[in-house]
């Protein structure tokens, strides 16, 4: 079973957010993919509104980003933006396989914090 885990809070753009992670990211060796895009994905769509502000006009997105390893699987990196404010999540459970696990990197570059950028 999947679950996700909150990482940070970002008091900005997600575009800002999504920069930073991959700065974070690259610089130790890991390399960053966008797999989903909500406003790309709902650019065909037309009268699709906002649950969180009832209009098609909305500052909503939402981006899942896949993060390679060299020797581990993808993990995902849900980044969730909204009014002003960046979420950042993990899926996948966080386990107990030492420093050197993917998860564990992820989480040591990025997590657990609020972060001004």
């Amino acid at each position: 079973m999947s679950q996700i885990t909150p990482l940070a809070t970002f008091a900005t753009s997600h575009e800002t957010a999504i920069s930073w992670i991959n700065q974070q990211l690259t610089a130790l060796g890991l390399v960053v993919r966008p797999s989903f895009d909500l406003q790309v994905a709902k650019s065909t769509h037309t009268g699709c509104t906002c649950p969180h502000h009832g209009t098609a006009n909305c500052d909503c997105q939402i981006v899942v980003l896949l993060v390679y390893g060299e020797q581990y699987e993808p993990i995902s990196l849900v980044v969730h933006s909204q009014d002003g404010n960046t979420h950042l999540s993990m899926t996948g459970a966080l386990n107990s396989g030492g420093k050197n696990t993917l998860p564990s990197k992820i989480v040591h570059a990025l997590g657990y914090q609020n972060i001004n950028i």
